[in-house]
């Protein structure tokens, strides 16, 4: 699953795309995602359609931290922190699916995060559409610091997300709010913000 993203993602030797391979590159994470989608409905118990999902998931997770650039203080450990934010239903699929992966020559670590304290020391925090409530708040506590905030639920990049993975018609899609992440000291690449679509802050009346 990890290598099938990667393949979709990662950068050419060259570091640059084309503008007819970076449309390519949209179609295929789309078509891919979607036939992974199918799949998943079509699941013949092994795996349930949740966990496929979150394999799916845990793919875009590792690649999109390949599209970002964090503060030089944050990234001195030899680890990179996924921390996650749920009822327990997502950590144990990203924490197998990630298990053993590199970032940077950093190891991935993934953990399930109770307080800010602990999100704090991540890189990166998914916020599962089964978080609760308080869990919800420890994510909008540690907005402005340099954390990768990806959530799955309509409006977490509006309200103040990074990143939002959402499902249109059987298809993966992301949303990115550029300005949440320059807010928290992070620099997306455009190539990943070309296959995007951007969203910005709402204002609170």
């Amino acid at each position: 699953m990890l290598q099938f993203i990667a393949q979709i993602l990662n950068k050419p030797p060259g570091g640059e795309f084309s503008p007819r391979r970076l449309a390519g590159l949209a179609v295929g994470l789309l078509v891919g995602s979607a036939a992974v989608l199918a799949s998943a409905k079509e699941s013949d118990g092994q795996s349930s359609p949740e966990g496929m999902e979150y394999q799916l998931k845990a793919g875009f997770l590792f690649n999109f931290a390949k599209f970002v650039q964090w503060p030089t203080n944050s990234t001195l450990t030899n680890e990179f922190r996924i921390g996650i934010l749920d009822d327990g239903t997502a950590y144990p699929v990203l924490d197998a699916a990630l298990a053993g992966k590199t970032i940077e020559h950093r190891i991935v670590k993934v953990t399930c995060v109770s307080n800010t304290n602990e999100a704090a020391q991540c890189q990166m925090l998914f916020v599962a559409r089964s978080a609760s409530e308080s869990s919800r708040k420890i994510g909008r506590n540690v907005s402005g610091l340099p954390i990768l905030t990806v959530g799955e639920e309509a409006g977490f990049a509006a309200q103040g997300g990074c990143i939002n993975l959402i499902s249109r018609q059987q298809r993966l899609r992301f949303e990115i709010n550029l300005k949440a992440a320059e807010h928290a000291g992070l620099k997306i690449s455009a190539k990943l913000a070309s296959m995007a679509t951007l969203v910005e802050t709402e204002k609170k009346e």
